[in-house]
């Protein structure tokens, strides 16, 4: 029974794209604390590629943040989305 629900190619869109937004929140709970922890330990070195002073921390906490929990699993999700569909579709 799972062999002929498996190859419906939505249900496998679907499932890919799961998978794609369980990688993500993995992200937002293990690495995204990390990077922010590493980002505020070394704010001292920061400098602005366009003046050459130094930047402006909080835009740069605040746009991690943004890619994190708003980019990445929208690009996870059609990433693993298509894989599991083109894995489907020639496996």
């Amino acid at each position: 029974m799972m062999s002929v629900v498996a190859d419906i190619p939505l249900f496998r869109i679907a499932l890919g794209a799961g998978l794609g937004l369980l990688v993500a929140l993995a992200a937002n709970v293990l690495v995204l604390p990390r990077v922010l922890a590493y980002q505020r330990s070394h704010q001292d070195r920061f400098k602005s590629r366009v003046t050459g002073r130094p930047g402006d921390m909080d835009r740069v906490r605040r746009s991690t943040i943004l890619v994190y929990r708003f980019v990445m699993p929208l690009v996870f999700a059609f990433v693993f989305g298509y894989a599991a569909y083109s894995l489907g579709a020639n496996g």
